[in-house]
């Protein structure tokens, strides 16, 4: 089961956002925003794999960055969990399982 993402929306208009912006860029209306969690799923947008990072995370090369579109098409950046179950290909269903340092970890949805 995906766990739920922090996201914003605004009572007026509806428009969600990942940072609670001081106005609406939709409606204009101002600080209209209200923390509300939605489903962590979402698809691969576009990926990276990492093979030079910060010494902290050193053990863990390589690993996969992901833009992740969410459901509600919100776009965030996270990982994708190891071991990658299946190819890694743009459009693939992933699901939020952990944050983790507050980095987003995501796995692969296997069919």
């Amino acid at each position: 089961m995906a766990k739920k993402l922090k996201a914003y929306q605004c009572r007026e208009c509806g428009r969600q956002a990942l940072i609670s912006p001081g106005y609406c860029p939709n409606c204009r209306s101002n600080n209209s925003y209200t923390s509300v969690d939605v489903e962590g799923k979402g698809k691969i947008f576009s990926y990276t794999t990492v093979h030079i990072c910060e010494e902290r995370l050193q053990s863990e090369v390589p690993y996969l960055l992901a833009v992740i579109e969410s459901e509600n098409g919100l776009r965030l950046i996270g990982r994708l969990s190891k071991p990658w179950r299946k190819p890694v290909i743009i459009g693939n269903q992933v699901e939020l399982i952990d944050v983790k340092d507050g980095t987003n970890i995501f796995m692969q949805i296997v069919d």
